[in-house]
């Protein structure tokens, strides 16, 4: 939902690049299953405020709190440089303490790429029968590695889309992949994704 300064909506489907003006009422929703973020300009209150208590006289809902975490990332910003931050690492430390091969995610271990660079995935590694256990426990990493990649872990998107191809009837050479991914994920435990604004005044949302 957009209006412009004279409190004429704006079409944003007809609009090209987004310019936004200070006296704007801006107000930015995003829904994840039952979660909802909003985000909006210190002047859309009143119309955050009334959308909250429709919402309450049809639902059982939370009261709309300072934003902390969303999808198991950390939210922050840091506005006297106009950055915003998602921070993962509560969710790559879930993982890596999943994967039994005894990782300590505070250790110095690391490779430098999720996937080893001469390996060749193939359709023919797969076992004659699917092994149904296995594949569970392969499913439930590949789960955990989906939800990082798509929130906060872009360097992770290629590598979770290849092995992808392979998980209906998955292999050890697979299984051994993902063994490495948490090793990589050792390594770059401390990466976030940065988001950030030369323009200051932009970061004067409530999220």
């Amino acid at each position: 939902m957009r209006e412009s300064s004279d409190l004429a909506p704006i079409n944003l489907d007809e609009l090209r690049g987004l310019k936004i003006e200070k006296k704007g009422k801006i107000i930015f929703m995003i829904m994840n299953t039952d979660d909802m973020l909003i985000a909006y300009s210190d002047d859309a209150r009143d119309l955050v405020d009334s959308c909250e208590k429709k919402l309450n006289n049809s639902f059982e809902a939370t009261p709309i709190l300072r934003l902390n975490i969303i999808c198991v990332c950390t939210y922050f910003t840091i506005r006297t440089k106009g950055i915003l931050t998602l921070d993962a690492r509560r969710h790559v430390y879930g993982l890596i303490i999943h994967m039994p091969v005894g990782l300590d995610p505070n250790s110095d271990v690391g490779v430098s790429t999720p996937l080893d660079p001469h390996e060749v995935y193939s359709k023919a590694h797969s076992p004659p029968e699917i092994d149904f256990k296995f594949r569970d426990k392969v499913w439930q990493v590949h789960g955990k590695l989906i939800h990082l990649a798509i929130w906060a872990r872009p360097d992770l998107v290629h590598f979770v889309s290849v092995l992808g191809r392979y998980v209906h009837n998955p292999s050890e050479k697979l299984w051994r992949t993902y063994s490495r991914i948490a090793i990589y994920l050792v390594k770059t435990r401390d990466f976030k994704l940065v988001f950030g604004t030369p323009h200051i005044e932009l970061m004067d949302f409530e999220p």
